[in-house]
């Protein structure tokens, strides 16, 4: 499971508090994407700038000699495989690996350790990207979630099959449906809409992921970002 990164103490993810796995990889580029570096799905290397010091160990510890320094800071060249070299030997951490694989066992267990903190409305919230790209690990974490009595939830853009919306049904206490960008109806189609966020307005269809009768059916909330720009 590819982690971008592990938020604790989160208010803003579902009810309660919550700790929130961000996955790496989104099949979307909205142009207000909260997290734009989650959108790639392979590991990346980021710089922190207020953190440097600029002792250039960094540079000493690729093995492929691809770390550059000018006024601007650190980059890494674009052959950088994230091996993860530099940002073990920063010594003040101003380099962090985003993209970590970890086992459902490892990851269960880092954020098993924030259960005193949710109280009986908080859990574990699983986003993104878009977390359903990664849907098979996601499930089996479901899984070892509910097991134990935790509360989960799951923030979707709904980019993926019906299928795998129904796999996760069971194991998904509630869906944070993000509805990105829809034109009026009555003006016609949008002409923004591709370049906003990538695809063009067939993208999101909530209809399509109306649960089969019999099914067992989880809380739904819908979501909207608001912005003057578009």
């Amino acid at each position: 499971m590819k982690v971008l990164d592990i938020q604790r103490m989160s208010t803003e993810d579902g009810p309660g508090l919550r700790t929130t796995v961000f996955l790496k990889g989104c099949p979307l580029a909205c142009t207000w994407c909260h997290n734009p570096e989650s959108i790639d799905p392979r590991s990346h290397v980021e710089w922190k700038g207020v953190l440097c010091i600029g002792c250039g160990i960094c540079g000493t510890a690729c093995p492929q000699n691809g770390i550059t320094y000018d006024e601007d800071g650190v980059h890494t060249a674009d052959f950088c495989n994230a091996c993860g070299n530099c940002t073990r030997e920063c010594p003040t951490q101003a380099l962090e690996l985003k993209g970590v694989n970890y086992t459902i066992d490892d990851l269960y267990d880092v954020v098993i350790r924030d259960r005193a903190f949710w109280g009986k409305d908080g859990g574990v919230t699983v986003s993104g990207g878009e977390a359903t790209l990664q849907w098979q690990d996601v499930l089996a974490l479901f899984r070892k979630l509910k097991e134990a009595g935790i509360h989960t939830a799951l923030d979707t853009c709904g980019f993926n099959k019906r299928e795998v919306f129904e796999a996760l049904l069971p194991y998904t206490d509630i869906f944070l449906y993000d509805l990105k960008l829809f034109g009026c109806p009555h003006l016609g189609p949008d002409p923004h809409h591709p370049r906003r966020h990538g695809h063009g307005r067939e993208h999101q269809r909530p209809r399509r992921h109306r649960p089969r009768p019999g099914r067992e059916v989880g809380t739904l909330r819908i979501q909207q970002p608001l912005s003057g720009q578009v």
